[in-house]
């Protein structure tokens, strides 16, 4: 590096060179170097992301009977309740198990549910509406239409879902029996109460019959 200096006397450039060597950076460049600092480091805990998204709203039309029309309707059965319900057909084969069609899809592809829980054969998608007592029943709740989308798949006719009862409170019990033709007789029972949360309904029937009915045009 040449440093040309007019008017500048010997002792003067020896000492502006002497600085210049000790203290290069200082002496010209102006910037000082930083200085490291200590940093901190913080451990986040665990952060959680979450969405929202609207729920799938019924796409299906529903029906629906309550206790009080499966009374006054007489029905001594779930099938002849569910029999109320419109589009709905009951047909009893020669197994003696009810089978019901929903707008004319036959039972494995329809859904039956006791307090939204399946409870379709997991072998053939059939089931047996006759294990539930009538007595049992609180309302019936029909969906028919494209209710896949909430149920899964089996339900291209409709699901129908059968609510029991819970008790109420105190403590309550009923019993009843009736016979009629073929020697058919029926017997039924239940008790049912509540105290505080906690609440029972229990119930057990019977029903026999020895005979069914043949057509008019049957001959022996």
């Amino acid at each position: 590096m040449h440093i040309k200096c007019r008017g500048v006397n010997k002792q003067t450039f020896l000492l502006i060179c002497l600085i210049q060597v000790l203290f290069p950076t200082y002496g010209f460049s102006g910037t000082e170097k930083a200085e490291p600092r200590d940093t901190e480091v913080y451990t986040l805990g665990e952060v959680v992301v979450t969405g929202k998204k609207e729920g799938v709203e019924s796409v299906g039309t529903v029906h629906k009977i309550t206790q009080e029309e499966i009374s006054i309707s007489g029905a001594r059965n779930l099938n002849e309740a569910i029999d109320l319900l419109p589009g709905v057909n009951v047909m009893v084969g020669g197994d003696a198990v009810p089978k019901i069609d929903i707008r004319g899809f036959r039972p494995r592809h329809n859904i039956l549910l006791l307090n939204g829980i399946p409870i379709n054969s997991t072998y053939d998608q059939q089931f047996n509406p006759s294990i539930i007592p009538v007595e049992n029943i609180a309302e019936i709740k029909m969906t028919s239409g494209p209710s896949s989308v909430l149920y899964g798949q089996g339900g291209l006719g409709g699901v129908i879902n059968i609510i029991t009862k819970k008790g109420t409170e105190g403590i309550k019990g009923m019993a009843g029996a009736e016979a009629g033709s073929g020697k058919s007789h029926m017997g039924k029972v239940n008790l049912s109460g509540r105290d505080g949360k906690v609440n029972f309904f229990s119930s057990a029937s019977y029903s026999k019959r020895d005979s069914y009915s043949l057509s008019h045009d049957f001959k022996d």
